[in-house]
């Protein structure tokens, strides 16, 4: 069997559109793997932020290898008592989570 110029550019063209759609696939599980561990790190700070402010909330001594800024508030409202905490990120004032708890 003999092979036709035409032939030999159809398989030129499969090929080279195999690689297009295999780059786009590593490209698009590249973007959802980075995306993927960007979560994962931003929920192990909001872990250790909200392990930080119930610490702090219960009086409890906050181990110095957390890297956060805590401020403690006790407001009043409506004749309730209550506690803030709100953790911010340490070297930056981004607030990572806030605690709100009663006062007795």
């Amino acid at each position: 069997m003999k092979s036709s110029k035409h032939q030999q550019g159809f398989f030129l063209l499969y090929e080279l559109l195999c690689f297009v759609f295999t780059s786009m696939l590593l490209a698009t599980a590249a973007h959802g793997f980075t995306a993927s561990f960007q979560v994962q790190q931003r929920s192990l700070e909001l872990q250790e932020a909200w392990q930080v402010a119930q610490l702090t909330a219960a009086g409890v001594a906050v181990p110095t290898d957390y890297n956060y800024h805590v401020e403690l508030e006790e407001k009043e409202q409506n004749g309730y008592r209550y506690m803030e905490v709100r953790v911010y990120a340490a070297g930056a004032k981004r607030l990572v989570c806030s605690l709100v708890t009663s006062v007795s």
